[in-house]
């Protein structure tokens, strides 16, 4: 893991230390090396910031050349089945001088060109330049799990792993007032989006490619899940998942660093951590250790969980407490970390890889994905339910669905009424926050366009509007909503530490197969993620069984009657926010205001993306 940039210029020579201070902006992400290349021609400069986790010689260090100096490669990501693919180009006459999977990388595309993509099983953002050709190739992942920024502007082309590295090459980056504002409004949305928060910063979509030659950039879509799924051609059941899960799981053990991960206690994050913990090579060679977050005294706190699969598995671990000591030093960094608006501060999450990287830790493996393929989160009941009602096939089935309602926090006898009569409607209509978005924040902002609501293209294939409700949510969070978002939040907040976070259950080959499972194995008698519940026996029982699902959510109202709330009555009324550019200032702290003097922290969590912008706006 590591962090990428570069500027191809066409219409005179790259400045090397302009290129060294943009590339110099990503040195968290990569703390261990940093170094920079100029083609011969002197239009192309790459930069690289490296995080050593396999072959962590000097030798592997990038930007990586071919042994005739044509090619030249900055990679972010890992490669996981790189062993299998070095054995496969070997045999094609290709001789290797490291043993990383970088190495591998730049010759799967010398051999293959960019087909070499179909070959790869693993996360990345990378850059290549042809010497010969003086030509740029550009690729992100399948899923997106890795970012990559560009910017066209005046007679060139930047890229790089983080949009604020952009201010390091021009001096600043400026608010595009425009996509802000639909953000604002529909803030999951924005990863599914070319255009960024940020003037003229654009991004790779996942499972995209982009070609630069002759002052112009092209850009391709080289991998379609839906497409995909339809070509796998076993018969999907329990233990295939469970092995390609097993697999996966060890795949990603391969480093020569030591492995941790991170424990919520959640299914997701159990079963990652249970499942490494039956390698009992890894757990001896790779000092396989949790790093479990806790909100001590509070209702938040799903400590005893994680502490459960530890106890389980007899494995070493390290209780975060997530408490206020630094509470609004770790807000402003973790808030400008993440370069985006969200809904809620990341205190916890920025410690657990904080506690990562004192202990000497690199790599962590995680849950990420998990909900979104197998059903976790409380809407997809009613995706299930309102196929079931439809069907009108299974009363027995309907019967025991219905009390599953009873999971949702807070729930009671009218919300499982509301939510049974919205079971037939659409993702976006039955998605109310939406419009109380639009009601709640025109008070604030001005000049809402028309919001992009059909960013899902797959909608246009007949195929795929006869599925299920329930494939289609899980679809459309997976690629366009929720998820996107999520794994770049955690790249984010784990790279701010110099961790490299790898996800199991965002192997391609269990995604594909996942998505083709019988929703039998996502939700079914009266139980979600049925396939980790019923199968996954690695993972202590009383784990499996759980349903209070919670998430790891922080104690937002408790900070706010205390650090957090004092610090934020003083900050309203700073001159930056009171002269803000992006929101009315003046009325947003007055609002809030009278919310903090009737202890409204309910209503004040509905406008923290606007105080999270107040922070960017400020750095």
């Amino acid at each position: 893991m590591c962090g990428i940039s570069g500027i191809f210029s066409f219409s005179g020579q790259v400045n090397k230390e302009r290129l060294a201070n943009f590339n110099n902006a990503l040195t968290h992400r990569g703390p261990d090396a940093q170094n920079v290349y100029i083609s011969t021609s002197g239009f192309l400069g790459l930069g690289h910031c490296r995080l050593s986790i396999v072959d962590t010689h000097e030798h592997a260090n990038q930007p990586f050349l071919s042994n005739d100096k044509r090619y030249s490669l900055v990679f972010n990501g890992e490669i996981y089945n790189y062993l299998e693919l070095r054995a496969d180009l070997e045999r094609l006459g290709h001789y290797f001088y490291t043993q990383s999977d970088t190495e591998v990388l730049l010759a799967a595309y010398i051999e293959w060109g960019e087909n070499c993509l179909q070959k790869f099983n693993g996360m990345w953002a990378f850059a290549i330049w042809d010497d010969l050709k003086q030509k740029l190739f550009l690729s992100r992942d399948r899923f997106g799990v890795k970012s990559l920024y560009y910017k066209e502007y005046e007679g060139e082309v930047s890229f790089a792993s983080e949009q604020k590295a952009f201010k390091h090459l021009d001096g600043s980056i400026t608010f595009d007032l425009n996509n802000v504002n639909n953000a604002l409004i529909f803030p999951q949305s924005v990863e599914a989006h070319r255009e960024t928060i940020y003037s003229n910063i654009k991004k790779l979509l996942p499972g995209e490619f982009a070609v630069v030659e002759q002052n112009h950039l092209r850009i391709s879509k080289w991998w379609d899940t839906y497409e995909s799924v339809f070509q796998v051609e076993e018969t999907v059941n329990a233990d295939l998942l469970t092995d390609l899960f097993e697999d996966a799981c060890r795949i990603r053990t391969r480093t020569d660093v030591k492995l941790a991960t991170s424990l919520s206690g959640g299914l997701d994050s159990s079963a990652v951590t249970s499942q490494l913990a039956c390698f009992k090579d890894v757990r001896v060679e790779k000092q396989l250790k949790a790093f479990i977050g806790s909100f001590p005294g509070t209702q938040q706190d799903e400590f005893k969980w994680g502490k459960a699969v530890v106890d389980h598995h007899q494995l070493p671990y390290n209780r975060v407490n997530i408490e206020t000591d630094n509470l609004i030093d770790i807000l402003f960094k973790s808030t400008i970390a993440l370069e985006d608006m969200n809904s809620l501060p990341a205190i916890g999450q920025w410690l657990i890889y904080e506690s990562m990287n004192k202990e000497g830790y690199k790599v962590s493996l995680e849950g990420h994905a998990g909900d979104e393929i197998l059903g976790g989160y409380y809407p997809y009941f009613q995706a299930y339910i309102s196929d079931l009602i439809n069907e009108r096939s299974d009363i027995n089935a309907l019967a025991s669905a219905i009390p599953m309602m009873g999971q949702i926090p807070n729930c009671n006898a009218k919300v499982i009424r509301e939510n049974l009569l919205k079971v037939s409607e659409s993702y976006l209509s039955s998605n109310k926050k939406l419009t109380k978005r639009q009601a709640l924040y025109r008070r604030y902002i001005s000049n809402i366009s028309a919001l992009q609501t059909e960013i899902v293209k797959e909608k246009t294939y007949d195929t795929y509007m006869n599925n299920s409700q329930l494939f289609q949510r899980l679809f459309e969070d997976f690629h366009y909503f929720s998820l996107p978002n999520i794994l770049k939040n955690y790249d984010r907040l784990s790279m701010a530490h110099s961790v490299e976070i790898r996800s199991p259950f965002l192997d391609y080959r269990f995604v594909l197969a996942a998505f083709k499972a019988p929703h039998q194995l996502r939700i079914a008698k009266g139980k979600t993620k049925v396939l980790i519940r019923d199968h996954f026996k690695f993972i202590p029982e009383p784990v499996r069984n759980r349903v209070d699902k919670s998430g790891f959510t922080p104690p937002i109202f408790h900070w706010l009657e205390n650090e957090l709330g004092y610090w934020l009555k003083d900050w309203i009324h700073q001159k930056d926010f009171l002269e803000s550019g992006l929101f009315d200032g003046q009325l947003l702290s007055r609002d809030i205001h009278t919310f903090i003097k009737q202890k409204n922290w309910k209503a004040i969590v509905s406008l923290w993306p606007l105080i999270n912008l107040s922070i960017l706006e400020s750095a």
